[in-house]
Parts: structure tokens; sequence; C-alpha cells
């Protein structure tokens, strides 16, 4: 009775010893991996701050001069556009 009342306790300290260091190896590899304070922080500033320069490039953005869809040839282009002269205004030759 006695060799097996010493085997259980032996049983018991050795489950309990075994599963308290499993418990702290977990917790430890949890600690490690889980981000600190400071970088949660950090990466929501950087987040507002991407979404600031966003909206503000958006606001930045000019409208490109638009061009008739129905022009051809050198009038398509920009330079044509803007060189359009009234007949009389142009030189005789």
């Amino acid at each position: 009775m006695k060799k097996t009342l010493e085997l259980w306790s032996q049983w018991a300290f050795r489950i309990c010893a075994g599963s308290l260091v499993g418990l702290l190896v977990l917790l430890t590899i949890r600690d490690q991996s889980h981000p600190t304070k400071g970088e949660v922080e950090d990466a929501k500033y950087l987040e507002k701050i991407e979404s600031f320069v966003k909206v503000q490039r958006a606001h930045k953005v000019e409208p490109r001069p638009q061009m008739a869809d129905d022009q051809r040839g050198s009038r398509a282009t920009r330079r044509g556009i803007s060189e359009q002269a009234p007949e009389s205004a142009r030189a005789r030759g």
C-alpha cells in the first residue's frame, strides 16, 4: 500500500510539474509574439498619416484640360488647339 501511494504521488507530481512547465513556455511564447504598446501606437499613427496623405493628394489633383472628341488632324493636339488663329491674322505668303 505504501508503495502504491508513493507511485501515485510521484505520478501526480510529474503531471503537475509538466503542466506548469508547459504553461510557462506557452505564456513566454505568447508574450514574445505580442507587440508592445508602443509598437501598436506607432502603427496606428502611421495609418493615420498615410490616410491623411492620400486625402491631401486626392484634393491636390488638378483636372487635365479636356479636348473635343470630334477634332482630327493637327487640331487634335494641344499645340494645334492653342495655335489656332483667324485667317486674317496669319502671315500671307
